[in-house]
C-alpha cells in the first residue's frame, strides 16, 4: 500500500471511533435508565424500577458486541504481522475514543460540580 494513503486510514479511524463512543455510550446511558426508578413531574414519585428491562438492554443493543469485535481486532494486530494501514486505522480510532471520554468526563463532572454547588442567588 502506499504511503500516500496512510492518513486517509487515520481520519477513518478517528470517524468510526466517534461512532463507536456514541454507540458505547448510548449503550451505558440506556443500561443507566432501565436500572432506575420511574417517576417524574407527571408521572408521581419514582418507585418502580425497569430492572427486568436489563437482560434486553444489556445483551440485545449491538454494543457489547462491537466491544468485543474492536478487542479482538486490537488483540490480532498486536499478535501479527499486519499492513501499517490497520496501524493508522487503530491509531485513529483510540485518539477518536480517549477525545470522547475525556470530554464525557469533563462534562460529567462539570454537572457534578454544579449539582453540589449550592445556588447563588
Amino acid at each position: 500500500m502506499d504511503t500516500i494513503f496512510l492518513p486517509a486510514f487515520l481520519i477513518l479511524g478517528l470517524l468510526a471511533g466517534g461512532l463507536f463512543a456514541s454507540i458505547v455510550m448510548r449503550w451505558v446511558a440506556l443500561l443507566l435508565a432501565s436500572n432506575a426508578k420511574l417517576g417524574g413531574d407527571f408521572l408521581g414519585p419514582p418507585r418502580r424500577r425497569t430492572a427486568w428491562a436489563l437482560p434486553f438492554v444489556a445483551l440485545l443493543y449491538p454494543a457489547p458486541y462491537i466491544i468485543f469485535l474492536v478487542a479482538l481486532l486490537v488483540v490480532r494486530q498486536f499478535h501479527a504481522a499486519t499492513a501499517p494501514a490497520w496501524i493508522w486505522f487503530l491509531i485513529g480510532f483510540a485518539i477518536s475514543v480517549l477525545f470522547s471520554g475525556v470530554r464525557t468526563a469533563s462534562v460529567m463532572r462539570r454537572l457534578r460540580r454544579k449539582r453540589t454547588l449550592p445556588s447563588q442567588t
